[in-house]
């Protein structure tokens, strides 16, 4: 009854963030780094943190902005959820259970803080948490998980991994607003499939 309610929070999250996503980026005037009199939003073109600015890249005002953030909070909080019971699924010691999960409260504060004015600082918060929390589940759900769920956690760590060395290079950069597109919906499928078939040596004992 729990999963099933928590699953049903899930996937109302998840609805309510893509739903707001879709009117942000309707919203959203136009510009991106190619070419600051384009129309519109590009998938290819804009990130999404162009989408929390309060004025576009063409530099007109951004009506969908509170959208925007809107959609970044909701999106955080299912991410946050669905991690948290990846964290309490496969890590048996509280002391992991507890550092995977600080680490990812911490990345979880930078996500939804990147439309201030500090948004490097929030990146780099964002990383370092989900680094912290990535290299406690690793091994568990590497030894744990059916061998598709690994190879595509071993993409969404290659793509996260690639989409931070170009953020901090900015070797490729013109290719990062898709890149990072990308690297988001791998983890959203990773994290669907480590949830949706955990293995009989997964189902550990609440810790002690």
């Amino acid at each position: 009854m729990l999963f099933e309610k928590k699953k049903l929070w899930l996937n109302v999250l998840a609805a309510l963030a893509l739903s707001l996503a879709l009117v942000a980026i309707v919203l959203y005037p136009g510009g991106h780094q190619s070419n600051l009199h384009s129309k519109g939003f590009s998938m290819i073109h804009n990130y999404w943190c162009n989408l929390l600015d309060p004025i576009a890249m063409n530099g007109e005002n951004n009506p969908g902005r509170s959208f925007a953030i809107g959609a970044g909070l909701l999106g955080s909080l299912a991410i946050f959820i669905s991690m948290w019971s990846l964290a309490r699924l496969y890590l048996t010691k509280a002391i992991a259970q507890n550092t995977a999960v600080t680490g990812l409260g911490t990345s979880m504060i930078g996500a939804t803080l990147l439309f201030t004015p500090w948004h490097n600082f929030f990146v780099g918060l964002l990383i370092l948490g989900l680094t912290t929390y990535g290299v406690l589940l690793a091994k568990p759900i590497w030894k744990s998980a059916h061998s598709t769920n690994r190879w595509m956690l071993v993409l969404t760590c290659t793509l996260l991994l690639l989409t931070s060395m170009v953020y901090y290079t900015s070797v490729g950069l013109e290719y990062l607003p898709l890149l990072q597109k990308i690297a988001l919906l791998s983890l959203v499928v990773s994290l669907y499939l480590l949830s949706k078939v955990p293995t009989q040596s997964t189902m550990v004992k609440p810790p002690v």
